[in-house]
């Protein structure tokens, strides 16, 4: 890595400091630099001296700044997320509601016939077919649909913990 490389690596690093704070930091690891090669230190020697090779270093989120993050956030969330997110909720909560009534009326229909001797026996095991299919298509296609909102609900909250923390 040379002297370039050290000085784009550095900006990288120390980007959220203040400017001060930069030019201090920008000049101590070029002091830092210059002698190990005096020393005779190679590139890499240094680059690994230096702890170039770790992650870049985060400035700390004030806490000012990770109040009024986590607040600016709440507020959009309740705002714009929260009735949207209800409703989706809703509608996929009486979807479900919607399989198990076709269900229930698909066993209904056939206890119809059994117990209750209905004249029309041919046309309840078709009724009772028909409800019991369309809830139990309906039920298998709310599977994968509440595993893919529970990813975007985890997705979304880990989200807001980023932009909360300043990342």
């Amino acid at each position: 890595m040379s002297r370039e490389d050290l000085r784009k690596e550095m900006e990288a690093r120390f980007k959220g400091l203040p400017p001060e704070e930069y030019q201090k930091m920008l000049s101590l690891y070029e002091e830092l630099y210059e002698t190990a090669q005096r020393n005779g230190k190679t590139e890499n020697e240094i680059m690994s001296a230096l702890g170039l090779e770790t992650k870049p270093i985060k400035p700390e989120v004030s806490g000012i700044r990770f109040t009024l993050s986590v607040l600016g956030l709440l507020f959009f969330n309740i705002v714009v997320v929260l009735g949207p997110a209800l409703t989706i909720f809703a509608v996929y909560l009486s979807l479900w509601a919607v399989s198990f009534s076709l269900i229930i009326s698909a066993v209904a229909a056939i206890g119809a016939i059994l117990f209750l001797g209905e004249s029309n026996a041919l046309q309840l095991v078709f009724l009772a077919m028909a409800l019991g299919g369309s809830g139990t298509l309906l039920g298998t296609a709310l599977i994968p649909l509440g595993k893919l909102l529970y990813k975007v609900t985890i997705w979304y909250a880990a989200l807001n913990i980023k932009i909360a923390r300043g990342e």
